[in-house]
Parts: C-alpha cells; sequence; structure tokens
C-alpha cells in the first residue's frame, strides 16, 4: 500500500511540475519552436510516461527529473530549471523534500554535483544569478570523498563575495564551518559555526524557515563537537535542543542524527542498553521514511553496541550490511568507519593479523579524503593491533603519533587521555566490553 501511495504521490507531483512548467502537452507544437520541440517533447515523455518499479531506489526515483533538468540546460531556461530544482519530491507519504535536498538527503551528493555543474555550465554565459547553484555545487562537493578543498574554497569565495545579510551569506558561512568541522579543523569550524549561528538571530532573516532551519544544522554540528571533546552532558542538551527544534519545524526526518548521536554517547559513557534504546529508535525511524542510507549508518553504530555489549559475531553481521551499503552509496568516510570498526570485532575474535590490515584499510582511506579525526583515531587501532602481535616498538610509536595528532587538533583532553588509555587497556589486558 506504501509503495502504491508512493507511485500516485510522483505521479500527481509530475503532472503539477508539467503545470508549473508552463508546459501544455496539447499545444506543445504552437507554444515553442521546431528547434525547441524534440527538448519540450522529451520532458512531456519522462513525466507522464516514466514508470517506477517497486522497491525502485532514491536514484530510480529522481531519474527522469534528472533527465528533464538536462533538457532544461540544453534550453537554457533558467526560470523552469529553478522550478525543478525546488519542487517537493516525496521521500515518504508524509514528507516531501525540494529536488537538491532531497539528493543530499539520500546521499546522493554527486548526482546533484553532476546537476550543479551543467546548470552552471550551461548558463555561464548568461546575466542570471547562479549564486544558489554554486553554493548547492559545495555542498555536493562536502558530501563527496575528492573535492573536499574545493568545497572549502568554494564556500569560502560565496561567503565573501555575498552580501551581509542574505541567506546566501549565512549559509555559505555554516556549511564552511560544517566542512571544517567534519575534516577536524574544530577550532575554525566552531568559530564559523558560532558566528554563522550570530547571524541566523539578525534581522528579518530569523523568521525564514530556510534559516530557521539552517540554526537546527549548525546547533547539531556544534553539539558534534562537544561529543568528540567528551563534552558529554553539553553534547546532549544541545542534540535535545535540536531534536526539539526539528520537530517544531516539522523536520521529522532530520531528528535522526541527533536521535542516534545520543545513542552514541550514552555507548561512550558505558550505558549499553540506553544507547541501543536509542539506536533502535533511530534506526525504526530511518525505516518509516525509506533512507536506506540513514538505516546503514545507524546500523554501523548499533553494531558497536553489540560489541560493547560481548557479541562480536552478531556486530560483525551488522558491519558487513554497513559496508555493504556505504560501497553502494561509494561513501568513502562511512568505509573507513567500517573498516576500523570491523578491525575492533578482529581484535575481539583474536584475529590480530586480519584486524591490522582492516585498521590501514581505514587508515588510508582516512588521509585519502582529508578525515585528521578519523586518521588520529586509525592511527591509536593500529597500535593495538601491533601490541597485540607483540610488535611492541611499533605499538609504542603508534601510541605516541595518535596521541600527538589529537593533541594538533586541540582535543587531548583529560578525558579523552583517560577513555584511549582504559581503551588500550582493555583491548590488551582485559575485558572487551570496552567504551570508546
Amino acid at each position: 500500500m506504501k509503495s502504491d501511495a508512493m507511485k500516485e504521490n510522483l505521479s500527481v507531483n509530475n503532472k503539477s511540475l508539467l503545470k508549473e512548467l508552463g508546459i501544455c502537452p496539447e499545444t506543445l507544437t504552437n507554444d515553442c519552436s521546431m528547434q525547441d520541440l524534440d527538448y519540450y517533447i522529451g520532458i512531456v515523455n519522462l513525466l507522464t510516461k516514466h514508470k517506477l518499479k517497486p522497491g525502485s531506489s532514491a536514484l530510480e526515483k529522481i531519474t527522469a527529473y534528472r533527465e528533464v533538468l538536462h533538457f532544461l540546460c540544453q534550453l537554457q531556461a533558467w526560470e523552469k530549471i529553478q522550478v525543478v530544482l525546488r519542487k517537493n519530491f516525496p521521500i515518504n507519504s508524509n514528507i516531501s523534500l525540494p529536488l537538491y535536498e532531497y539528493l543530499i538527503f539520500n546521499e546522493l551528493s554527486r548526482e546533484l554535483l553532476a546537476i550543479s555543474q551543467e546548470i552552471l555550465t550551461s548558463l555561464k554565459d548568461s546575466e542570471h544569478d547562479l549564486t544558489f547553484v554554486q553554493l548547492l555545487k559545495a555542498r555536493a562537493m562536502s558530501g563527496t570523498s575528492t573535492q573536499l578543498e574545493e568545497a572549502r574554497f568554494l564556500l569560502e569565495e560565496l561567503f565573501s563575495k555575498s552580501p551581509s545579510g542574505t541567506e546566501i551569506h549565512v549559509e555559505s558561512l555554516a556549511y564552511l564551518g560544517i566542512r571544517q568541522v567534519n575534516s577536524g579543523s574544530y577550532q575554525e569550524g566552531i568559530e564559523n559555526l558560532n558566528s554563522a549561528l550570530m547571524k541566523t538571530g539578525e534581522g528579518a532573516l530569523a523568521s525564514t524557515a530556510k534559516i530557521k532551519e539552517l540554526k537546527t544544522d549548525i546547533l547539531e554540528n556544534l553539539a558534534f563537537c562537544e561529543m568528540n571533546a567528551s563534552h558529554f552532558e553539553e553534547a546532549i542538551k544541545l542534540y535535545d535542543k535540536v531534536i526539539t527544534l526539528r520537530e517544531d519545524l516539522g523536520l521529522f526526518h532530520k531528528t535522526i542524527g541527533p536521535l542516534a548521536h545520543q545513542g552514541i554517547i550514552s555507548r561512550k559513557i558505558g550505558n549499553y542498553d540506553q544507547a541501543r534504546l536509542f539506536l533502535e529508535r533511530a534506526k525504526s525511524q530511518a525505516n518509516v521514511i525509506e533512507s536506506e542510507s540513514q538505516v546503514v549508518w545507524v546500523s554501523h553504530h548499533l553494531a558497536y553496541v553489540l560489541l560493547n555489549q560481548g557479541d562480536p559475531d552478531l556486530s560483525e553481521e551488522l558491519c558487513n550490511f554497513s559496508i555493504n551499503g556505504y560501497q553502494k552509496f561509494d561513501n568513502q568516510w562511512g568505509l573507513s568507519d567500517c573498516y576500523e570498526q570491523m578491525g575492533l570485532i578482529c581484535l575481539a575474535q583474536k584475529k590480530f593479523a586480519k584486524a591490522e590490515e582492516y585498521f590501514k584499510r581505514s587508515l588510508d582511506i582516512r588521509r585519502m579524503i582529508g578525515n585528521r579525526h578519523g586518521t588520529a583515531s586509525s592511527t591509536l587501532d593500529l597500535a593495538l593491533a601491533f601490541w597485540n602481535r607483540r610488535n611492541f616498538p611499533k605499538a609504542i610509536f603508534y601510541v605516541l603519533k595518535g596521541f600527538y595528532l589529537y593533541y594538533k587538533l586541540g582535543i587531548l583532553n583529560l578525558t579523552r587521555f583517560r577513555r584511549m588509555l582504559k581503551l588500550a587497556l582493555v583491548w590488551t589486558l582485559g575485558n572487551k566490553k570496552w567504551t570508546m
């Protein structure tokens, strides 16, 4: 029934889109030139004849829209392009997102990058203001593993060139801060996030829906920083605030992340039963909105809880599920996290050589994508693997190197040091029910 409802919603959406685009199938030959006729016929066919199969992926669901945008780029129809980009697209029977947000939410950043680049290329000689598309391009690049630096440069450029008090000015600063935090540049990222947070409360911008939503994104990333600095109480409070604000705004699809992070924090402080409740609730919500990428991500963190509770075999099963999902989405960030997790599972199973192999794979990816925090974590992981293999000189080398990398990140505080020491002791000498 849900699948049938989705098909019906998409069908209605397509017919509505034709009307919004000002395209009438019955009068095409009179409304456009012969030169443009084939493109418009193609658009009509895509929106009236494209059929979805049961169980279609998020990418398959937007295929027709992607092709429509391609035709509109050939026509250089900027106004119509904007209509398609902003057209609400259902993620389930209750929630719809603009097409560009739908792509980001479903981790289809490469698809959004290709779309935004084609628009910018087709309209490069026009006088249209394409700042919005440039911001989409920057956000899409931030979701890839190969163009993170280009994303930072573009966001810095957009922020410096956009007038103060505009949405683009605040958005570019906020997404720059988010990009910096995700790469481990915490001090710069936190400064930019706090500056953007102040700007969300200024003037008429404060009351716009986009800025209200952006404020929750900023708070979520500040909570993430508090969590990584081992300030768990502060992080929990911020995540609670994010959930409340998003529920008030009707952004229920965006409560999964902060809910899951509350589970992650519960696990870090050793409250595994509470962690499992949070994460299973988050996974349930991800299933309700049929978000495969979110299910994959939450499953990865559930696997950690199972490992903490002394069930490495079931943890391995969930981890393999997440590895397959991240490979499907070409999510290198997620893959590196899973390879680290698989290394820890191998340690619990006393497969020390295999653990070393997984930790090295994780470290290689994290270096490649510029994940400085992850690089530090994988470095300490290797110390554990070498210690268990009785290669003590290498173990000591990687311990010192790992601590130095955390020091450079500015997050090597007493709480983190104690947790790292406990982790090292239990993985080398004690019970494998550890906190991380």
